[in-house]
């Protein structure tokens, strides 16, 4: 996670007023405007909801059927669910590792393509509020499956708008949001904090 804050700046460095890739006919971090031709259409308009939404709840079910429904996803479940089983059972730890580091850095991926492509329509400096770190809550909240992540990420983005409108509105402070999103990540992971406590307490 500490080199997501190297990329942070070698982007800032890339669409910086001198950077290579910096849009010359303005002064903020971005780059030009890509073309309409590689545009993600919108799909619930006037809102900016792109075929975006689409891809990625392709691909919860493309993670879903690797996951459940193949011998190479039934080891990495394993390798994450106890490491050492795992180990004494014959699976490569360190190459499912790796696996599992690359298969997450690429949908993360494709997720900023999907705001630059279908959202902005180009690249901003630090365009992102947060976004990686309410992935993290929302796979707690879904208990890392992946189906159960497309209602969780659901949950998060409306939280997420839900504050900044009430922030605009001046009802109430946009914090709000994040005290909701820490209450139900609390309220979940509670039992099997509560199950871990008793075991212990046992043992």
């Amino acid at each position: 996670m500490m080199l997501s804050y190297v990329a942070i700046g070698f982007t800032d460095y890339l669409v910086a007023p001198r950077g290579p890739l910096h849009d010359a006919k303005y002064w903020a971090n971005q780059t030009i405007r890509i073309a309409s031709t590689a545009a993600l259409p919108r799909i619930m308009k006037p809102t900016q909801v792109s075929m975006a939404l689409v891809i990625a709840v392709f691909l919860a079910f493309v993670v879903w059927y690797y996951l459940f429904r193949t011998p190479a996803g039934y080891e990495l479940r394993s390798v994450g669910l106890s490491p050492p089983a795992a180990e004494y059972g014959g699976i490569r730890i360190e190459r499912k590792l790796i696996l599992a580091l690359s298969l997450a850095g690429f949908l993360a991926g494709i997720a900023g393509a999907g705001e630059v492509l279908g959202t902005h329509f180009r690249f901003i400096g630090r365009f992102s509020p947060g976004y990686g770190w309410d992935g993290i809550a929302g796979g707690l909240i879904a208990r890392a499956h992946p189906i159960g992540a497309i209602f969780a990420a659901l949950l998060m983005g409306a939280l997420r708008a839900g504050g900044m409108q009430v922030q605009r509105s001046g009802a109430a402070p946009g914090d709000i949001a994040a005290v909701i999103q820490g209450l139900v990540i609390f309220f979940i992971i509670a039992p099997t904090l509560i199950r871990m406590l008793i075991r212990w307490r046992k043992g």
